[in-house]
């Protein structure tokens, strides 16, 4: 009698195992009864075996900034941030921030 519930037992757990496995890509069950957690989706690519980005050796490439900029443009507060007095030209530079901006030039395509 014990050695029949055993066997039963181990029947039923070998089934409720099947089921946890069972999913919509290896049964007939819906994609929306996955629940939240989706399987990463497999890539169709072939690896090459090579790496990401530039090859070893090449020589990169940068937009260097120019000697002399064409506009200069200074961004000066009117008035101190704090106590709000006219701070003036003879205020002390505090910081420096430089940006260079490479536009691309316009094209008519008409």
């Amino acid at each position: 009698m014990l050695v029949a519930r055993l066997e039963q037992a181990l029947g039923r757990i070998a089934e409720l195992e099947a089921r946890l496995g069972m999913s919509s890509r290896n049964s007939s069950k819906p994609p929306s009864s996955d629940g939240l957690v989706k399987p990463a989706p497999k890539s169709l690519r072939k690896k090459t075996g090579r790496g990401l980005g530039r090859p070893p050796g090449q020589p990169g490439s940068t937009l260097e900034r120019v000697a002399v900029p064409d506009v200069t443009v200074r961004h000066v507060p009117a008035a101190c941030a704090s106590c709000g007095a006219g701070l003036g030209d003879d205020a002390t530079q505090v910081g420096v921030l430089i940006r260079q901006v490479f536009g691309i030039p316009s094209r008519d395509w008409s």
